[in-house]
């Protein structure tokens, strides 16, 4: 009961301030026009009225709404380039699960914006329902209620709020992490399988579940026929999506060459984040690229890693390093605050550590963050 009550209140109240005050920050038309691709454009701009489930449509959410809408271009003619206001081949650098979701919500209500914000609040409130349970387990219903908090306030919760595939990969990496601590590894590889097909990120987490499977082999007694379920379970939405992406384009790893279409370090990404940490004083507060806020956001998840390591179950805490290091290594420290909002066993650890007056006051920054935060996402400034 107090999840919903959680869920229900925070977003009416979090709805109502981004409804009622969205016009005091300017619409940002110069990032608008310059720096994003618009499948469906904003009402704003067209009839002159603000309509909230077209404004949390931002930034990649445009490639997932045209996705879920048209579908993957069959055999593209279009080079593996950034090219404003052109969305072809590039659309295969997003992973297929979360559109696929939309587009059967869109099936029935035939609106694709609505079908995306339907699906998004939907996982949300999964969520919330789910860390209840499974914190539970772990710790009490007290850890819990307190990480549903921390997690609905988040600044950057507001990506869970517009059309982002973070929703959906918070919500199977919650019941993949609880598979391997209850040692249910059919859930376990179910989810990562699923995980594998909604971000490039997750897909980490295969190598890390055949490596969990290998360690308990021999602990859990588990039978080289149940090894072999698992794998081929884990394995075969990966599979599938390269055949589909075979068939539609000759190339079985499109999603992978697609990644280079975007900017990237002329260095080893590893090796130049190692610098932006370094270098974190003099980056401008916020950028498209190795913004504060992004390096901020890794040296805080550097942080919480360290101290949660004697807290959280090992298998989870090895799960979530793994998860936060894995951007690093394949890109700059761009839209790194906005994967933090999967790690949720961090914000578990500090629900479970943080002493009542400093658990309340993070939670009234996290409050004002998030109002601040809501106000330029919808209005087309890159926050993350």
């Amino acid at each position: 009961m107090y999840p919903l009550v959680l869920f229900f209140v925070i977003n009416t109240f979090l709805y109502s301030w981004i409804g009622l005050f969205h016009s005091s920050v300017p619409l940002n038309k110069f990032e608008y026009f310059t720096n994003a691709n618009h499948y469906i454009p904003d009402s704003r701009l067209q009839t002159g009225t603000f309509s909230l489930v077209n404004a949390v449509a931002q930034y990649d959410s445009q490639w997932y709404l045209k996705i879920a809408d048209k579908g993957y271009p069959n055999h593209p003619t279009g080079t593996l380039k950034e090219k404003r206001g052109v969305m072809n081949t590039l659309l295969y650098n997003f992973f297929p699960l979360y559109p696929l979701l939309i587009a059967v919500i869109n099936f029935f209500v035939r609106d694709v914006q609505l079908s995306a914000f339907i699906i998004s609040n939907g996982f949300l409130l999964a969520s919330v329902v789910s860390l209840y349970f499974v914190v539970s387990q772990w710790f009490s219903k007290n850890v819990a209620i307190k990480t549903i908090l921390l997690i609905l306030l988040f600044p950057f919760g507001i990506f869970l709020r517009g059309y982002y595939s973070e929703g959906l990969r918070l919500l199977l990496f919650i019941w993949f992490c609880y598979g391997l601590t209850h040692r249910k590894y059919f859930l376990s590889s179910v989810m990562v399988g699923l995980l594998s097909i909604t971000s490039g990120i997750s897909l980490v987490l295969l190598p890390f579940f055949y490596a969990a499977l290998w360690f308990y082999r021999r602990k859990e007694k588990i039978s080289w026929g149940r090894i072999f379920l698992y794998f081929i379970i884990a394995i075969v939405p990966l599979s599938i999506w390269m055949i589909f992406c075979f068939v539609q384009t000759g190339d079985a790893f499109i999603f992978v060459h697609t990644r280079y279409a975007w900017e990237r370090p002329k260095i080893f990404p590893l090796f130049y984040n190692i610098f932006l940490l370094a270098y974190f004083p003099f980056l401008p507060f916020r950028d498209f690229y190795s913004s504060q806020i992004d390096v901020l956001s890794i040296w805080l998840t550097i942080c919480v890693a360290f101290l949660s390591k004697n807290v959280l179950p090992k298998v989870v805490w090895l799960a979530t390093i793994v998860l936060a290091v894995a951007p690093l290594f394949v890109q700059d420290s761009v839209s790194f605050a906005r994967f933090t909002i999967v790690l949720f066993p961090f914000f578990v650890y500090i629900a479970a550590t943080l002493k009542r007056r400093y658990f309340v006051s993070l939670l009234i920054f996290f409050i004002v963050g998030i109002l601040i935060s809501s106000l330029y996402f919808v209005n087309w400034y890159w926050i993350e």
